[in-house]
């Protein structure tokens, strides 16, 4: 339901109320920031005074250090201070220190034997026991006791002391300098911030025991300071406290004094913050609400001339929306800011104007592309309706365009078995480059069309449908399937006829083995008996080749194993092993019949250099196929653990120079070698074509 206008006037003002408040949150916001920024640099600033505090005592420490080395140094050289006159040299130490209320001396007996002031009731008084002395025994250095309330004055004081030799030193300080000490570093109300009045300086010591306080009879009483465990670790970890005492929240920083073991705390009132954020927050409130009615009163009245203008400029803005691209009238005069709108609304319009002028030239140019191009257009919208199809999709598949137009798209197409591809991108799936589909023309007829088709986006980059542009491939489908067909014919004409042949020389083998076994010549039987033994390894060549899928060419390697595995496992003869070491070679029916021969003719060339008197030893057959040096490689070797046989080779016999011309016919490299056993060895290039051959980790 569309809202109700309102005056612009009424708009900015609630507008600008709109802001002033979270304005006066921000403001508030950031003055209570500023609030507890100052709060923490007064709070930093109280750190540093107790850092200043904690470093001027350790500076008054020293003093006491300084005295205690004096003294040893005393009684550390008898020769130049008489023991006699030791009390009066502890007088002297007195006068020169002030701060130190009584010096004993302990001899290594226990026992005082000095004391200044002269006080003869504590000489010859052991000393063992009390805690101070004790710890000066064990420890080396100057040691500390705790703070404790003198007997003389009600103050507080503390005992420290040192080894001096084979003598104790003990001094007694009056701690009632420290609160006057402290006094006198606190700032007074009039030089501090009025966020700082009311400061204290604090001091206890280890315990937590007040050696300093605004209030005397707290020292005097031993007081603690509340939750002491808690602020003293502020000293250590430099940060800023919080506690409340009678009523009183105060913020809090500590540092501590090494030697004694003492603790400096400086306390700031919190109130005096939150006195001054209340007040500025208020004042601040105040500031707002009276300027911001006032600028609504001054918006009032100073609009007037900005609603002339904006009502220029709806009136020309309702001009261009009629597509009236002309020039723009003068408005906003009154205003520089409007008449540079005017100015940029001026070109805006004449680039708007052109840039349509060209869009309609180019729309009517792609249009033009798409009427005359011989390939078929088809664009549908989001539901697969159609929504363009150009002449050539028209003409193919012989409806009139007026049929098509708004028609569903897959009502003339015969999806596949994944469906109709423009619904599917239309769906959201993802298409190939290229989808086949077949096209149903009005005749009824079909035709298979190549489309490649893209999404078609609106301007808010949503899908409005899809765009396809295909190409006719029905004759070069139909032409594929005839040479498929042909191809199919020919694969089984030539299967067959590899498997007739080898029926023929199967046919022929069987008649020699029957002439064989009716023979009773040696010389015929061995005749019939090597004719045999080619027809066989030719008739091996063209049954691998029909059993397997690719006519062109067979795994030599195979082939070559089974061949020899026949030719050995005639019952005639020794029994020999046979070991093959076989790499893929694959060869075409030219180069597999001369090769198979080699075979036949190299193993009974093997086999004849046998020696008649091992029959009964062990020998075995190696065949090796595979690869050297990029040829192809096969070689057979004899060898007999017989230990008194030497092989010899017959080189002017017909079976090397029938090896010999199988060689030369596969334009290869014939290799005889014997010494412990004999080796046939051929080289040779491959005639196929697609024979490549493999790396070096493959050959042998």
């Amino acid at each position: 339901m569309a809202r109700r206008p309102i005056p612009l006037s009424h708009y900015l003002a609630g507008t600008v109320l709109f802001f002033m408040v979270p304005l006066f949150l921000v403001s508030a916001l950031s003055l209570w920031t500023i609030a507890d920024q100052t709060r923490r640099s007064f709070v930093d600033l109280s750190s540093l005074s107790s850092t200043l505090v904690a470093s001027r005592f350790e500076e008054f420490f020293s003093r006491p250090r300084e005295a205690a080395a004096h003294l040893e140094e005393v009684l550390g050289h008898p020769n130049l201070f008489p023991r006699a006159r030791l009390e009066a040299y502890l007088g002297a130490n007195l006068q020169t220190f002030p701060y130190i209320e009584r010096i004993q001396v302990i001899g290594p007996d226990d026992r005082v034997i000095a004391v200044a002031p002269p006080d003869p009731s504590l000489i010859g008084i052991s000393r063992r026991g009390e805690l101070v002395y004790e710890e000066v025994q064990r420890v080396h250095g100057l040691s500390w006791s705790e703070s404790y309330i003198s007997a003389r004055n009600n103050l507080p004081a503390i005992t420290f002391g040192a080894k001096a030799g084979g003598d104790t030193l003990l001094c007694d300080l009056d701690l009632a300098w420290v609160g006057t000490f402290a006094k006198s570093i606190e700032l007074s109300p009039t030089d501090l911030p009025a966020t700082a009045r009311g400061a204290e300086v604090r001091v206890t010591d280890a315990r937590g025991v007040y050696l300093s306080n605004a209030d005397p009879d707290r020292v005097s009483r031993r007081e603690t300071l509340p939750d002491f465990i808690r602020l003293r670790t502020l000293a250590e970890s430099h940060a800023i406290g919080a506690f409340r005492e009678a009523g009183t929240a105060w913020l809090v920083s500590a540092s501590r004094v090494s030697d004694p073991d003492w603790y400096v705390f400086v306390l700031y009132p919190e109130s005096v913050f939150t006195d001054s954020l209340l007040a500025g927050m208020v004042q601040l409130f105040l500031l707002f609400a009276i300027t911001g009615m006032a600028a609504i009163l001054v918006w009032r009245l100073r609009f007037r001339r900005v609603s002339g203008a904006l009502a220029t400029i709806s009136t020309e803005a309702e001009r261009i929306a009629r597509g009236d691209y002309g020039e723009l009238a003068a408005f906003g005069a009154d205003f520089s800011e409007f008449s540079r709108i005017g100015v940029s609304l001026n070109a805006m319009v004449g680039a708007i104007g052109s840039r349509e002028r060209i869009l309609v030239d180019r729309e009517l140019g792609f249009r033009e592309i798409l009427e005359r191009i011989d390939l078929l257009v088809v664009s549908v919208d989001r539901a697969g309706r159609v929504v363009y199809i150009n002449p050539s999709f028209s003409s193919l598949s012989g409806y009139a365009t007026e049929r098509l137009l708004g028609s569903p798209l897959k009502d003339i197409m015969l999806p596949g078995p994944a469906g109709c591809p423009f619904s599917r991108l239309l769906a959201g799936e993802s298409l190939l480059s290229l989808e086949r589909c077949p096209v149903r023309r009005a005749d009824g007829s079909v035709c298979i069309v190549d489309w490649s088709i893209v999404r078609n986006l609106d301007a808010e980059g949503e899908l409005s449908g899809a765009t396809g542009i295909g190409h006719d491939v029905t004759a070069n489908v139909r032409q594929e399937q005839r040479i498929a067909a042909s191809l199919r014919e020919k694969e089984i004409l030539l299967r067959e006829v590899h498997h007739r042949v080898k029926n023929n020389l199967q046919i022929i083998l069987s008649l020699l083995q029957l002439q064989l076994d009716d023979s009773e010549d040696p010389p015929v039987a061995q005749a019939l008996g090597v004719s045999a033994d080619r027809i066989l390894s030719i008739s091996l060549v063209h049954e691998t080749i029909y059993a397997s899928d690719d006519f062109a060419d067979l795994d030599f390697g195979e082939y070559a194993k089974t061949l020899v595995t026949q030719l050995l496992s005639r019952p005639e003869g020794r029994r020999i092993r046979l070991e093959s070491h076989l790499v893929p070679l694959r060869l075409d029916i030219i180069d597999a019949v001369p090769c198979g021969l080699f075979i036949d003719e190299a193993l009974r060339f093997l086999l004849a250099t046998a020696n008649p008197d091992g029959a009964g030893l062990p020998a075995s057959v190696i065949l090796e196929v595979g690869w050297r040096d990029r040829l192809a490689r096969v070689a057979l070797r004899y060898a007999s653990q017989e230990s008194a046989w030497t092989p010899s080779l017959p080189g002017g016999e017909r079976e090397v120079l029938l090896l010999q011309a199988l060689a030369d016919q596969l334009r290869g490299i014939l290799n005889l070698r014997h010494d412990s056993c004999v080796e046939v060895e051929l080289f040779f290039t491959p005639r196929s074509a697609n024979e490549v051959a493999p790396s070096p980790a493959s050959t042998l």
